[in-house]
């Protein structure tokens, strides 16, 4: 049953490509019955530039980067490739070696085409040998023309999965992550979404934003897969952000570990940033989280023991991933002031009146508004997103 629901699906991922789109039916089956499911984690090098080409690749899940060595011989990322995209065809069609490094940029699940069996559906299919001519021809004028530093400007982002791992009261974190998320969207005017885990039918952030829960349980999502059930879960806000309420437990068995795969994959391919709000009860259920995410921010409070004794937990949880997670804090400073200095444990001052006037009005962009407290959170969502200048458009709140 499971090889036949692989088989369908390459054939409709390579019914959707440029290279494939005109093949009919019975020779796309044909021709999905050569590829060979592989999973690579996050980080693994596929193949290095220079590298002989054996195989063709087509995208299931997860994203690719292509990189290139620059004039000073360091990588960069040229183009981020996602589901349904084939790459590795040029090699196998010219005979030169690999022109470029191929990087998971989250954990992978590809199908892959042998050297042999490419040259049999060549043989079998001369129309195809025409087109990924045409296409290769394309795609060379095109890099001709551009130098490697236009090609970094024009290369598509990368998106990233964010952990805010709340330490501090359930209230003031709620707060900061709610607002850090409809920051990014203005700072950075791309698609967001929250994830707020729970352990239980009650969902803070739902109840902040007045937005319904639609699985409020793992009971009620029994016979759903964690894909499926993020695909039930979803609720829009009026800002744009889109919000999902599930429960921790979906992320915590370890036989499920492609499935996890392919729930994160599916928000890094929905959206340049997915914001994952959890706190330690959810500690069981986060191991893969961590190991997918770019990066862990911990929300603590000064002197707190729990802040330096999670970072330890957290760096021996990922310690044995391809790519090293980056982990660094915010500490919330009631009445303090922000700094930047060290930019692994920013400080964010909180003023007590923006708890009391939450407590009063139930509002949580009202309850920052016009406060310092929400220009360094804006400040923060312009580091995760990775831009030098922000300019806020004011939300209507």
């Amino acid at each position: 049953m499971q090889a036949d629901k692989s088989h369908q699906e390459i054939i409709e991922l390579l019914a959707g490509t440029g290279l494939f789109r005109d093949i009919s039916n019975q020779a796309l089956a044909k021709i999905a019955s050569r590829f060979k499911k592989e999973t690579h984690h996050k980080g693994a090098i596929l193949y290095k530039k220079g590298d002989s080409g054996d195989k063709l690749y087509l995208i299931s899940s997860g994203q690719i980067a292509l990189m290139a060595p620059d004039a000073g011989g360091q990588d960069v990322v040229l183009s981020v490739l996602g589901q349904g995209e084939i790459f590795g065809e040029m090699a196998l069609l010219t005979g030169e070696p690999r022109i470029v490094t191929v990087r998971m940029e989250s954990s992978c699940e590809l199908y892959a085409l042998s050297k042999d069996d490419f040259g049999q559906i060549l043989a079998q299919n001369p129309s195809l040998g025409i087109r990924l001519s045409h296409i290769l021809s394309r795609r060379l004028a095109r890099t001709t023309e551009m130098s490697l530093k236009e090609i970094q400007k024009r290369r598509i982002a990368e998106p990233r999965l964010v952990v805010l791992l709340r330490l501090i009261d359930e209230i003031k974190g709620t707060l900061l992550a709610v607002n850090l998320s409809v920051s990014l969207i203005e700072q950075s005017r791309r698609r967001v979404a929250l994830i707020e885990l729970g352990s239980g039918p009650n969902f803070t952030a739902a109840g902040f934003l007045k937005l319904p829960v639609k699985i409020s349980n793992a009971r009620d999502a029994a016979s759903m897969t964690l894909l499926d059930l993020l695909k039930n879960a979803k609720t829009g806000h009026l800002s744009g952000l889109d919000v999902f309420f599930v429960p921790s437990a979906f992320f915590s068995s370890p036989k499920d570990k492609e499935k996890v795969i392919s729930a994160l994959n599916y928000l890094r391919s929905s959206y340049d940033f997915t914001v994952i709000l959890a706190s330690p009860l959810e500690w069981q259920s986060l191991g893969l989280v961590f190991e997918e995410a770019d990066r862990v921010w911990l929300l603590s409070e000064p002197d707190d023991p729990r802040g330096a004794e999670l970072r330890a937990k957290i760096e021996e949880l990922v310690k044995e991933s391809p790519v090293q997670t980056a982990i660094s804090e915010v500490q919330i400073i009631m009445d303090g002031r922000n700094s930047f200095a060290d930019q692994k444990k920013i400080k964010i001052g909180w003023p007590r009146a923006i708890d009391k006037d939450f407590e009063q009005n139930k509002k949580p962009f009202q309850a920052l508004s016009g406060t310092k407290t929400l220009k360094a959170i804006e400040r923060l969502a312009r580091i995760i997103a990775d831009l030098k200048i922000g300019v806020r458009q004011g939300l209507e709140r």
